[in-house]
């Protein structure tokens, strides 16, 4: 399952940022394609957008993709995008790319931890120690 949040609250301030309907409309199409990229069939997963004013004084977007792992939650986090990078379909899937390839990355990795967690269960089970 994927819980997306889309949030104008600035963090430092808890302001409401004033962010153009395009954008908005933008990023939700990229919470949607996003959806598509990801195994939610088999892990929990939550992703975060967080509209941002970017250093240089203009809006853009920071994308967190976590996991709960151990108590914790786990995945990639911080990663920005600019305004224009949700213009229209092609821009976003560029976009996309990167995040949702190391996110892949780190479900892959915490798959094959589970897999190996329960290799050592089953052996730890059998009376001869071997699968």
């Amino acid at each position: 399952m994927i819980r997306t949040k889309i949030s104008d609250t600035d963090p430092q301030t808890g302001e409401r940022i004033d962010v153009p309907a395009e954008l908005r409309k933008g990023v939700q199409r990229a919470a949607t394609l996003l959806e598509a990229e990801l195994p939610a069939d088999s892990f929990d997963i939550d992703a975060h957008w967080q509209f941002a004013t970017q250093p240089d004084g203009k809006l853009g977007v920071v994308l967190d993709l976590t996991t709960p792992y151990g108590g914790r939650a786990v995945g990639y986090t911080g990663y920005p995008f600019d305004a224009d990078a949700f213009t229209n379909d092609g821009h976003i899937r560029r976009g996309l790319n990167t995040p949702a390839w190391n996110f892949n990355r780190t479900l892959a990795y915490l798959n094959k931890l589970g897999t190996r967690h329960l290799r050592d269960g089953l052996q730890q089970l059998t009376p001869s120690g071997g699968v």
